[in-house]
């Protein structure tokens, strides 16, 4: 045997069990260990005065402190959302329950979590019977934004009661657009789909110039539409000195 074969089996012997060790490392290190976070996210929200926008700061000032920062990324919507993460605009969003596409999984979307209940207010000139989305008929309503989840929604209801373009004047507008029409009485009531703790929907239950239906055949729509529920704002439960709301209203929510 030569000197050179000598000293290459010697190398083997010596080298190879520490380099099957390294290989054997570089596997469990790929595999098991988690990488670590990233140091930027971009997070699709809505539009300033809404919820969602809310709870994105919150998150920028906790994950800040984490070394990490969030990039707040303006929206239309839930629906503009969900086609920013397909898109890759953006790293997350906050979706409204019951917009997210069939294929959602097959688009690699994931449901990181359901936070809250997030209930559709209708609220309308003072004086007007509506108890049912049905007596809509005839009426001016904003019904969401282009792209938006609120939209999506009232879409859905509306179709159920066969009310379309052809019975009802329908305006989209974003939550602040129509806050302010309504008050300004030119349009008839509104649609919204938000925390009660939004700006928007504070304004309107502490407002005169409105009153808040209650969904009284709210049982229908749940059980033609899973991911709805039914929730009760209890009498006073806003404002007890001022009797906000002044009777139980029953309230539809995602």
């Amino acid at each position: 045997m030569t000197a050179g074969k000598s000293n290459w089996k010697e190398m083997r012997i010596i080298y190879g069990p520490l380099l099957l060790l390294v290989l054997a490392g570089l596997f469990v290190a790929f595999h098991f260990i988690k990488p670590a976070p990233p140091k930027q996210i971009v997070i699709a929200t809505g539009e300033p005065k809404g919820a969602y926008y809310g709870f994105a700061q919150q998150y920028k000032q906790q994950l800040a402190d984490e070394g990490i920062a969030l990039e707040i990324v303006e929206t239309r919507g839930s629906v503009d959302n969900i086609e920013r993460l397909r898109s890759g605009k953006v790293d997350i969003a906050f979706v409204q329950g019951g917009t997210a596409p069939q294929d959602a999984r097959d688009l690699g979307l994931v449901s990181l979590a359901s936070l809250y209940y997030e209930p559709l207010w209708l609220f309308h000139k003072p004086g007007l019977q509506l108890d049912r989305i049905g007596k809509l008929p005839g009426l001016e309503v904003a019904v969401g934004a282009q792209a938006s989840g609120t939209l999506s929604l009232v879409s859905r209801l509306l179709e159920d009661n066969r009310i379309n373009h052809g019975n009802i004047s329908w305006v989209t507008l974003n939550g602040s657009a129509a806050m302010r029409k309504l008050l300004q009485q030119q349009i008839d009531a509104a649609f919204f789909v938000s925390s009660a703790n939004s700006d928007i929907i504070q304004q309107l239950l502490h407002s005169e110039r409105v009153e808040l239906a209650s969904f009284e055949r709210a049982d229908a729509y749940t059980r033609r539409h899973h991911f709805l529920n039914e929730l009760t704002l209890p009498e006073g439960a806003e404002d007890l000195e001022k009797n906000i709301p002044d009777r139980d209203v029953r309230l539809l929510a995602t």
